[in-house]
């Protein structure tokens, strides 16, 4: 699976040089070959500790590529859209690194704006971004929600046998505030503390 979503974030890397290119097949080939065999990126593909940093690239690239899909689209606008903000979820859901998109898509955005004044591209762009940024924000509060702080919150070791950790996440999500009854396990009488 390492090497699968490595080449699903190569392939990512050509369609997005080539559409950022113009068509220009050379130097979209060229960039996705270096991606692949550079020495730190491998370095990911065959760790399984690193694997977060594979699939939030794969969601981030991905991501962006509907997103452009989204800019250039003339059907299916809103598809494309909530397609590239979910890709974008996921991407923060592997590794909070993903947080970078929305300043990516604001760049771009001002960039490649046909305004003239810089005031327009800023206003179009800040426009256009705004389910990302949103989203970041909603994603954030998620993690210092679940977390109980915005930086860090990975130092405690969770000594809970597995089975128990994920009916206890699924409970945690689902109920939040405590309003049902937290699921409990029988056999080892722990209960999800909320």
């Amino acid at each position: 699976t390492d090497i699968l979503i490595h080449i699903v974030v190569a392939c990512s890397i050509f369609f997005l040089v080539r559409r950022l290119t113009e068509g220009r097949n050379a130097i979209a080939w060229l960039s996705a070959t270096v991606f692949t065999m550079h020495p730190i990126i491998t370095f990911a593909v065959h760790g399984n500790a690193e694997r977060n940093d594979s699939l939030a690239a794969m969601f981030l690239m991905l991501s962006l590529l509907t997103y452009l899909r989204h800019l250039s689209s003339a059907t299916n606008k809103k598809y494309f859209l909530f397609a590239s903000v979910f890709l974008y979820i996921a991407a923060f859901c592997s590794k909070e690194i993903a947080v970078i998109l929305p300043l990516i898509v604001f760049f771009h955005l001002i960039t490649f704006s046909d305004e003239v004044s810089i005031r327009g591209r800023i206003f179009q762009a800040v426009k256009k971004a705004a389910p990302y940024f949103i989203t970041t924000f909603l994603l954030i509060v998620w993690r210092a929600y679940v977390l109980k702080r915005f930086v860090g919150g990975y130092t405690e070791v969770i000594t809970i046998p597995s089975e128990i950790l994920i009916l206890s996440y699924f409970n945690y999500l689902l109920n939040p505030t405590a309003f049902l009854r937290d699921i409990s396990d029988s056999k080892v009488g722990y209960v999800f503390p909320v």
